[in-house]
């Protein structure tokens, strides 16, 4: 739990150009349909999901990092391998 609010699983949503797209191409997708279905649906179910939103890129950001950590305990190993 700790390691998805670390400071590290932040930094691992913009670790490549790549996630960066994804995370402000969710972002603005988010938006762009809450303007869109602003006046269908009550506020506070534009806000929910917003939330949830936020705590999914949480999330993902700690899965990033977990394999952000192992791709470079494989190439540490590696490299040990060979000298």
């Amino acid at each position: 739990m700790r390691r998805l609010f670390s400071f590290q699983a932040g930094r691992a949503l913009f670790g490549s150009v790549t996630r960066v797209l994804i995370v402000f191409g969710s972002l603005l997708a988010y938006y762009l349909l809450a303007m869109w279905v602003e006046p269908y649906v009550p506020w506070w179910l534009t806000t929910v999901v917003g939330f949830v939103l936020l705590f999914g890129l949480l999330y993902l950001g700690s899965v990033w990092l977990d394999h952000d950590i192992m791709r470079g305990a494989k190439q540490d190993s590696s490299e040990r391998g060979r000298s």
